[in-house]
C-alpha cells in the first residue's frame, strides 16, 4: 500500500559495552534523551529488554550513578600516580580500594531491580 507522505523507516542500533560509554558519556547522555520516547526505541542491557519510558530511564540513572564512581575511581588513581612511580604503592592496592566491573555491574542490577545495593534486599521506596 502506498501513501503520499511514507517513508520507509530504517531502524538504527547502537551497540556499546558499559565502558565505552562511560568514556563517551556527553554523546551517549545525548543520544539517550533524544531518542527514549521515540515510537520503537528499545534499551537492551545484558539481553534484557526495556521499553517503557519509567524502566528505560532507571537503567539511564544507575549507568549514571555508577558512571560518577567510575570518574571517582580514575581521579583518585590518576592523583595517586606519583606514589606508584616513587614505589610507595602499587595500581593493584589502590584499584582494590575501588569497584570492579562486576560491582558496577551489580549496581546497575541492583537498581534496576529495586533492590539495595549495599544488602542486595528489596528497597521501601
Amino acid at each position: 500500500m502506498e501513501f503520499s507522505e511514507y517513508d520507509l523507516a530504517q531502524t538504527n542500533r547502537v551497540s556499546v559495552n558499559i565502558k565505552e560509554i562511560f568514556e563517551k558519556w556527553d554523546k551517549f547522555n545525548l543520544l539517550f534523551w533524544t531518542v527514549v520516547d521515540w515510537s520503537g526505541t528499545v534499551l537492551k542491557v545484558d539481553n534484557a529488554e526495556y521499553h517503557s519510558h519509567d524502566d528505560k530511564t532507571k537503567i539511564f540513572y544507575s549507568l549514571q550513578e555508577s558512571h560518577k564512581k567510575w570518574l571517582n575511581y580514575l581521579r583518585f588513581k590518576y592523583s595517586n600516580l606519583d606514589k606508584i612511580y616513587t614505589g610507595k604503592t602499587t595500581l593493584t592496592e589502590i584499584e582494590g580500594e575501588y569497584l570492579t566491573d562486576a560491582q558496577i555491574n551489580d549496581l546497575i542490577d541492583s537498581y534496576n531491580l529495586g533492590k539495595d545495593a549495599d544488602t542486595g534486599q528489596p528497597s521501601d521506596s
